[in-house]
Parts: C-alpha cells; sequence; structure tokens
C-alpha cells in the first residue's frame, strides 16, 4: 500500500512550516557553517593553523562562542535602554502614593503575600503584591509606591525602590553587554582577517 500526497495546492512557505525559534537556530547553524568553511579555505597550509581538521574544528568552536557571546550581549544590551525608560517616566510621570492593605495572598507553591491597594483618579484599583515571610506576618497598613500609568505590567504599581533598581540593572547591562559585543566582534571578523593575511 502506498499512500500518495495530494497535488493540488501549493507548498507550504518555510514560515509556516516551522516557528521563527527553529529557523533563528538553522540560521544560525548555517552562517557558523559557511564562516567555518571560509575560515578553513582561506587558512591555507600555513602551519599555524595545524592541520584542517583541527583548523576547522577550532573555527567551528570559536564561531560558535562568538555568536553565543554576542546573542549574550544582544540580550542583556536590549534591557538597558527599556529599563532606562521605565526610569525616565517613572520619575517624570509617577506619582508616590500611599497603597493600603487589602488582603492576604497564598500562591499554589506556599508563597505569602500582602496585597496593597491604591485606587487613582479614575475610579480604577491598582495592586501591589509584596512578598511576606509567612501567614503570621502582620502587615503594615500601608506602602509607599510609585503608581505610574502603563509602565508596569498590567498597570501594577511599583516598589518604592523602583527607580533604584531601574538604574542600577541598566548599568549592569551596559556593563556586561559592551565587553561581551566587542569580544565577539573581534573573534567573528578578527579570526577571518587573521587567516587572510
Amino acid at each position: 500500500m502506498r499512500e500518495t500526497a495530494p497535488k493540488s495546492g501549493r507548498k507550504p512557505r518555510l514560515r509556516e512550516r516551522y516557528t521563527g525559534k527553529q529557523l533563528a537556530v538553522r540560521g544560525l547553524f548555517a552562517l557558523l557553517a559557511v564562516h567555518g568553511v571560509a575560515l578553513y579555505w582561506a587558512g591555507g597550509t600555513d602551519s599555524e593553523w595545524g592541520n584542517p581538521f583541527e583548523r576547522l574544528m577550532s573555527v567551528l568552536l570559536a564561531s560558535f562562542i562568538a555568536c553565543a557571546m554576542g546573542a549574550v550581549a544582544f540580550v542583556v544590551g536590549a534591557a538597558a535602554p527599556r529599563q532606562l525608560s521605565l526610569l525616565w517616566r517613572t520619575v517624570r510621570r509617577g506619582e508616590c502614593v500611599r497603597a493600603w492593605f487589602a488582603r492576604k495572598e497564598t500562591s499554589r507553591s506556599g508563597g505569602h503575600y500582602h496585597v496593597f491597594a491604591v485606587t487613582d483618579v479614575t475610579g480604577r484599583r491598582h495592586e501591589y503584591r509584596r512578598s511576606s515571610g509567612g501567614p503570621a506576618v502582620v502587615p503594615l497598613p500601608y506602602r509607599k509606591v510609585w503608581y505610574v500609568q502603563g509602565v508596569a505590567d498590567n498597570e501594577n504599581p511599583l516598589g518604592i525602590l523602583a527607580p533604584l533598581w531601574m538604574a542600577l540593572t541598566a548599568c549592569m547591562c551596559v556593563a556586561l553587554s559592551l565587553p561581551l559585543a566587542l569580544f565577539a566582534l573581534y573573534i567573528i571578523p578578527g579570526t577571518l582577517v587573521r587567516a587572510l593575511s
């Protein structure tokens, strides 16, 4: 018995057959392979590069490490502008208000939280959840929070120390992303230039 595929209809495109993540992984491996082959052929027979198999493996490993570091640098670096934008909006448009205690909550995993609520000028209620040590912990009557419309997820208020953490996070992102990006840029084209020279 043999099954035959229907002849009618168009062939699905790549975006329909694979997800974006699958396409990105395949594209990354294709770029690594092309880069490795280019370096392999550009290396010639110089003894500095060793035998062909060692050259190819070292080139592929260096390319993989460089691409991984570049991806991490991009992801970490992309968080810095977002944190700075949140900090700017919090300082310029935010309001430091009191959120009054509303209730206690227990998560499915057993975590205990105190929920504080604040009502804005339009009458909408916004809640701020804060972790507590256990069910016997007595909550404070209110907490000071930053309320900035549209900044936090679901327009929840931010903690009073949110501007400090935003600034520290942005600085850490920049401090981590720049060295990683520079090192990745040095490895990927630098190795190729070294092989061609």
